[in-house]
């Protein structure tokens, strides 16, 4: 299955986020690394494989969780209240509302997630739970 939607394409070694064969360029023209990848979103097909390539070129560290939706504000408010633990679990709170997620990404890091996607069509945020992260890190995987 291939990944559709707005995206900044560049070289393969600078990608933030592929789904098969969409790279999004991170950051993204214009915008600070912490805007990165707001507003980002990509289509999937209900029940399909997805194969997902998260890489962090910024400084600080990052994740990337995919939630119910509705529910990302409620995930990165759990992140963060893991304190100092939430380097020991990369900021990713224990939940039944979350779909996939990386663990704590450093600089120049790669994580690929392999995942079914959900079978209910709707638009699913995911979202930075790294402190201080969610408001302007998050975006969009539209099951279709």
């Amino acid at each position: 299955m291939a990944g559709t939607g707005k995206a900044h394409l560049r070289r393969p070694e600078e990608v933030l986020l592929r789904v098969e064969d969409l790279v999004v360029e991170y950051p993204a023209p214009g915008r600070k690394v912490g805007h990165a990848v707001s507003g980002i979103s990509f289509d999937v097909k209900a029940g399909g494989k997805v194969k997902l390539t998260f890489t962090n070129p910024d400084y600080l560290p990052h994740n990337l969780v995919i939630v119910q939706p509705g529910s990302a504000d409620e995930i990165a408010l759990a992140g963060i209240s893991l304190g100092a633990k939430g380097f020991e679990t990369g900021f990713v709170p224990d939940s039944d509302k979350i779909i996939a997620s990386t663990s704590l990404i450093d600089h120049g890091e790669s994580q690929v997630l392999n995942f079914t996607a959900p079978t209910t069509p709707g638009d699913y945020q995911f979202v930075c739970t790294f402190p201080g992260h969610a408001p302007p890190m998050r975006g969009v995987m539209k099951v279709r």
